[in-house]
């Protein structure tokens, strides 16, 4: 799994998603996290809006590409 977080996600804020990554590995899940910067005024919308999709599709491409 890609979990993809920015620094001012104002429903899974920085301490509850590296808490929640951490939870997931330990009980055997396997995901990369990133925790990006923050993004305009509410990160929970990065990957909603056109303005965010240079800064979330590289990670993406990159998890995807690792895949093959």
């Amino acid at each position: 799994m890609l979990w993809i977080y920015a620094r001012n996600d104002t429903y899974f804020g920085p301490d509850l998603s590296t808490c929640m990554h951490h939870a997931f590995v330990r009980a055997g899940g396997n995901a990369e996290y990133h925790l990006l910067d923050s993004f305009e005024t509410d990160g929970h919308f990065l990957i909603d809006v056109p303005e965010g999709i240079g800064i979330w599709s590289p990670l993406v491409s990159q998890f995807l590409d690792r895949q093959r």
